[in-house]
């Protein structure tokens, strides 16, 4: 399914396609492969002439798929020929040996080492005459495999497996050989320092094998009904959560049979999910209070690290600046790493998490300068919702009453939290009543429906897919979406008014310029409500999916229909760069200048930046185009005036009332209550409509500071002139009917008074 990173590009305009995939995953077994041209190329002044490259450049050539490593490393001379494999293990200690901050490209190199003839071939020179390890040549060999394989348990501890047989054959070996040689005795000391870490992984990984194979340890019962409702659990874990030891509720996830409901579906995944982000960080915890010597495989550790203190990030947040040991920040090449990147889990602690913090990193782009970090601390209103359990939590370190002279700890968490946080947050929100595609997912039906806009009548037209490749293609975007095709009158009428579910009417794969694979295909992806198509890379899966949203949009006022001329189509993919390499396809394909709003950063392609979400929000303001509800919304310097002006009068207030007398303070109340009131309306005109005042009505849905048994403020505002238009006790209902918006009192009034605003 992850098909958006090989997509398909007819990059010569030829009308042929890709053959042999298919919508159900499979393909024909029966292609053969051309022999590699490269394969003849493999000989050994290739891999010598890399010894005498630097490090980087040795790392960077290996990566490349003209290296041919991965072939070097399985071919028949690295497991019989000494030669190359005393090569090879040079080459790989060369680029370890200078490794600072390359982790992530030698993770990728030695990942290809796992399972290739080069490890078998290490495994047969350790089984030779025990003289070997006394020799130079053998003693630097096998000196030299011990570093390499202590660094690969360091980046890759799944390596411990395979590893560990290499080093069993060596203590066996070891134990015939000479116990005065110098080079004998080095070897063992090494070798005992690198099975001592295996070990550790191993029990490790026993540890863990156990838990999940005896998941009551450390999970609650299943059987039992879930202790609290998902949708009021926190995102963010809850200091008890990560710094003690308790049992976690959990429930399994059903492979093999139906859920029981919507909830029951919604409950197991929520806590799946965040049990996957969070067991990471209390595990690394829970192995830094432990004191052990190993290695942290859950979580990374920054000692010495300290506050300088709060300010204001570009985005008006507050973050508090944080300065890491520089000989800590010094070995890494912060513009290669993954580490501590935006979103990154951390928390912090002085006093050996007792006690801790848990922030998010903002920004790190002076790291490599004066290594410091911006970062954002938790709280319920980062998320603009109301978690119960994070405000009053006594272990949670509070970072404004840190002194710069204090040193903190800091761990950073190997699972990445800004991937799982918009997850969790939407399946809070997915309403159970409205569970989509609910008969497939939770009822495993196999009988997939039609879409809603598709019926035993409607019509397609398969113009677009039946026009030449190299035609002329316009598209109007000014009033209606309108595609025009420059030779669209010579394709045969009967294909302009298809019935879509009559397969009798469609044209034939020669006229699709498809073949069956990718026909039956395109018929799935729009007679069904779900469809999977899948295939190896190169079968056409992009190509396909281009000529589908070009049926589609072309098709628009069939499924879109009069008065929903916004519908937009959705288009989601795995990363950034298959998302852009779509949209290109279908940019240039349609020729749109406008139409399509990408979504999210990180865009490098040019042909897809003027598209982006910034840009269109920039334009939007520039023509005024932003309805009125919103602007009136986006009043943030009013908004926080007004908040502030009435925070210092009710602080005022609290502290005259504490010394006042009864007198004083009815004066102050009535004061304050006069302050805290806009102008009366009847010192001016009102012009908002009738329609004005229900929308505003109706988005005044939830207000947890405004007591509905206040009928000053029902008088005071505009609308208690326009009875029975609307009513207070209607302005009730509305409110305790809907709890999703969470303005504070005084931004209701103010936008009670929206005409004065817009």
């Amino acid at each position: 399914t992850k098909s958006a990173a090989h997509l398909y590009s007819n990059e010569k305009g030829n009308d042929q396609s890709p053959r042999y995939m298919s919508s159900y995953g499979q393909f024909n077994n029966n292609i053969k492969q051309k022999p590699s041209s490269h394969s003849s190329k493999i000989n050994y002044r290739k891999l010598a002439d890399l010894l005498d490259k630097e490090p980087n450049v040795i790392v960077n050539e290996l990566i490349m798929p003209s290296s041919q490593f991965q072939a070097y490393l399985n071919h028949e001379q690295i497991k019989l020929n000494s030669v190359w494999i005393k090569s090879m293990t040079d080459i790989l200690e060369k680029v370890v040996s200078s490794s600072t901050g390359q982790h992530e490209l030698l993770g990728q190199i030695f990942q290809m080492l796992l399972g290739s003839a080069y490890l078998d071939g290490i495994y047969e020179e350790t089984r030779k005459p025990v003289h070997i390890f006394s020799s130079e040549s053998g003693f630097d060999l096998i000196r030299s495999f011990l570093m390499i394989s202590d660094y690969m348990l360091d980046i890759m501890p799944h390596s411990e497996s395979e590893l560990g047989r290499i080093f069993e054959r060596m203590e066996i070996t070891l134990e015939k050989a000479e116990k005065t040689d110098e080079n004998v005795k080095l070897i063992k000391s090494q070798l005992q320092d690198v099975r001592t870490k295996s070990q550790t992984i191993f029990e490790f990984k026993q540890k863990h094998r156990q838990q999940r194979l005896h998941p009551e340890n450390s999970y609650k019962d299943p059987i039992e009904p879930p202790p609290n409702n998902y949708c009021f659990l926190s995102v963010i874990p809850l200091m008890s959560e990560i710094l003690e030891d308790q049992a976690v509720y959990l429930r399994r996830n059903i492979i093999d049979g139906v859920y029981n409901s919507p909830e029951h579906y919604l409950d197991v995944h929520f806590r799946l999910l965040r049990e996957d982000f969070l067991a990471p960080l209390r595990d690394g915890i829970q192995h830094y209070k432990s004191g052990a010597q190993t290695k942290n495989f859950s979580a990374r550790v920054y000692e010495n690290v300290r506050t300088l203190g709060s300010s204001m990030s570009k985005t008006k947040n507050l973050v508090y600046q944080l300065q890491l040991d520089a000989r800590t920040t010094s070995n890494i090449k912060w513009e290669n790493s993954k580490q501590l990147i935006y979103g990154s889990l951390l928390a912090l602690s002085d006093d050996k998490f007792q006690t801790c913090a848990l922030v998010t990193v903002e920004d790190r782009s002076s790291i490599h300068k004066d290594s410091i970090i911006l970062v954002r601390v938790f709280s319920a209103k980062n998320f603009n919702q109301h978690y119960f359990g994070m405000e009053a939590d006594e272990k949670q370190l509070d970072l404004s009453h840190i002194t710069e002279s204090a040193r903190l700890t800091m761990l950073e968490t190997t699972a990445y939290f800004e991937a799982y946080r918009p997850i969790l947050q939407a399946l809070q929100k997915i309403s159970a009543r409205d569970f989509p595609l609910s008969t497939t997912i939770l009822s495993l039906n196999k009988d997939v429906k039609s879409p809603d806009y598709v019926n035993s009548r409607t019509q397609f037209d398969f113009t677009s897919l039946l026009v030449k490749s190299n035609t002329t293609v316009t598209t109007d975007t000014t009033n209606t979406f309108r595609i025009n095709y420059s030779d669209e009158y010579d394709v045969n009428t009967k294909y302009k008014s298809v019935t879509l579910l009559d397969q009798s009417q469609w044209p034939t794969e020669k006229e699709l310029r498809l073949n069956p694979a990718q026909r039956k295909a395109l018929e799935l992806a729009l007679t069904k409500k779900v469809a999977l198509i899948q295939g190896p890379p190169g079968t056409g899966k992009t190509y396909l999916g281009v000529k589908i949203a070009e049926l589609l949009l072309y098709n628009r006022s069939v499924w879109c229909g009069r008065g929903s001329e916004s519908t937009p189509v959705l288009m989601v993919c795995q990363t950034n760069h298959a998302l852009d390499q779509f949209l290109e396809h279908i940019i240039h394909r349609l020729n749109l200048n406008k139409g399509i709003i990408r979504v999210g950063s990180r865009c490098k392609n040019p042909t897809i930046q003027r598209f982006s979400l910034l840009i269109a929000r920039q334009e939007s303001r520039n023509k005024r185009e932003i309805p009125k509800e919103i602007y009136c919304m986006k009043r943030p310097i009013l908004e926080a005036k007004m908040k502030a002006r009435n925070e210092v009068i009710e602080k005022e207030c609290y502290i005259r009332l504490s010394y006042s007398s009864e007198e004083v303070q009815n004066q102050t109340v009535t004061q304050h209550n006069q302050n805290a009131q806009l102008p009366n309306e009847e010192d001016e005109e009102c012009d908002e409509t009738e329609e004005e005042c229900r929308r505003i009505c109706f988005d005044f849905q939830d207000n947890d500071d405004f007591d509905l048994g206040d009928d000053d403020f029902f008088n005071s505002h505009r609308f208690r002139d326009r009875d029975p238009i609307i009513t207070k006790e209607e302005i009730v209902e509305d409110i305790e009917s809907n709890r999703d918006y969470c303005d504070a009192n005084d931004q209701w009034i103010l936008h009670c008074n929206v005409g004065n605003y817009l």
